[in-house]
């Protein structure tokens, strides 16, 4: 990767939803000899619809497609033009590859695929994730890490004996987790938080 097109993933990285950085790599990408993946480029992606995310994962490449990963990552990625825009995968994946992906990436939404709300609670009807604490877990995959957790914006808080974190639905939870994800892997890689939905 040269310095310019460096540059250009850099601008797009910083704003994933703008069109004028896409448009300019794209271009630039037509003057190197790469139509289709200029067209691609050319898309702006719309802020994350998860529905339509969990549908799309039907189409998704290994991580190992370009990114060097190896054969042994467990994660798959839902790539545009070249760039990484969603993330799918176990937390500690994600944890370790986090800040060389999103350096080099605009990715806008991540799915923890170890990582799922308790179901919805019969008395409250919310639904939740957990982070730690002295009762017995009811679930390992809702133990969310310090660092996500901490980012991680609730409907609703229940501290003690470990901590919970709740939302109306399991999709909004979902959503938080992704949410939370993308802002500290953004951070990890020195560009701000994106923009509210």
């Amino acid at each position: 990767m040269n310095s310019v097109q460096r540059a250009l993933i850099n601008t797009i990285c910083l704003e994933p939803f703008a069109t004028a950085p896409r448009l300019a790599y794209a271009d630039w990408l037509s003057a190197s000899g790469k139509p289709e993946e200029a067209s691609a480029v050319r898309t702006v992606p719309e802020p994350v619809d998860f529905p339509a995310v969990f549908r799309l994962r039907q189409a998704w490449t290994i991580g190992e497609a370009g990114l060097g990963w190896g054969a042994e990552s467990q994660a798959e990625v839902l790539m545009r033009g070249g760039l990484v825009e969603f993330f799918a995968g176990p937390c500690s994946e994600f944890m370790s590859r986090a800040t060389p992906l999103f350096a080099r990436h605009p990715v806008i939404g991540v799915i923890l695929t170890d990582k799922w709300p308790c179901p919805d609670a019969a008395k409250t009807g919310l639904s939740g994730f957990w982070k730690t604490g002295d009762l017995p877990r009811r679930n390992g995959p809702d133990d969310i890490p310090t660092s996500l957790w901490n980012l991680l914006r609730a409907d609703r808080v229940f501290p003690g004996h470990g901590d919970w974190k709740f939302w109306t639905t399991s999709g909004g939870a979902r959503r938080a987790l992704s949410d939370a994800c993308v802002d500290w892997a953004r951070s990890l890689a020195g560009f701000p938080s994106l923009p509210a939905p």
